[in-house]
């Protein structure tokens, strides 16, 4: 999986705690506890895209923390089912980099004028719109993940997934193995009804702010092994 040319999903930084058990089920928005009690939801995962590795969960805020959290792999004790456990305390995940998103507008590829380039102008973004009194045209989305590294992915319920003929559904879980923390496999969630299907890592050729890319010619992910999920 790769940011702009075809390479495999897979990073030195991966290696889970102590107690992990194979395989690691990271369903989104499952509970998180630490040792000392649950500390919140898992809301994303980070995954190097040079590589096939989770090398963060993203924890959202519960009732032990008050801001989402970026908690390394390495602190996973277990993953199962709609329960991870951390080997931190909560006093130790609120010391971890806070994690949010900010949206804003920048100029669309080959835009050009007398004094700025597109790399030079950021448009931000507020719920009333942008801040400018004049907005940059032609403009696209960008999204800025802090406390997240810029060459990593950030991965949640919801992520598109495609192919060459367009969107094939949506992420569910993501399947790790647990002693190096190598991305599996990813659950799709698709249609009205929730069809899941399981689509190996080695199909990944691609994942970008756009989502994950697969390759062409699964026939819409038919052919690929369905998911059962427990109390769904």
């Amino acid at each position: 999986m790769t940011t702009g040319e075809t390479r495999s999903l897979g990073s030195s930084r991966s290696a889970v705690g102590e107690g992990c058990e194979l395989p690691l089920d990271f369903d989104i928005g499952a509970e998180v506890f630490c040792s000392d009690g649950r500390c919140g939801k898992l809301m994303r995962v980070v995954i190097d895209p040079a590589t096939d590795n989770v090398t963060d969960l993203i924890v959202g805020k519960g009732f032990l923390q008050r801001k989402d959290r970026v908690v390394p792999v390495s602190a996973v004790a277990g993953a199962a089912g709609d329960a991870i456990h951390l080997n931190l305390a909560s006093r130790d995940v609120k010391a971890l980099p806070e994690y949010r998103e900010i949206e804003f507008r920048v100029p669309a590829a080959g835009w050009e004028s007398s004094r700025y380039k597109p790399e030079n102008v950021r448009y931000w973004m507020t719920n009333y719109g942008g801040i400018a009194d004049v907005a940059v045209v032609p403009a696209r989305k960008q999204r800025l993940h802090t406390g997240v590294s810029f060459d990593l992915r950030v991965v949640g319920s919801g992520t598109p997934v495609h192919d060459a003929e367009g969107t094939l559904g949506e992420v569910d879980h993501v399947l790790v193995d647990c002693k190096e923390a190598h991305v599996t496999h990813l659950v799709v969630r698709r249609g009205l009804f929730r069809d899941y299907r399981i689509v190996p890592v080695e199909l990944v050729v691609r994942v970008d702010e756009s989502g994950i890319y697969l390759t062409p010619g699964l026939d819409r992910l038919s052919n690929l092994p369905l998911y059962r999920p427990r109390g769904r």
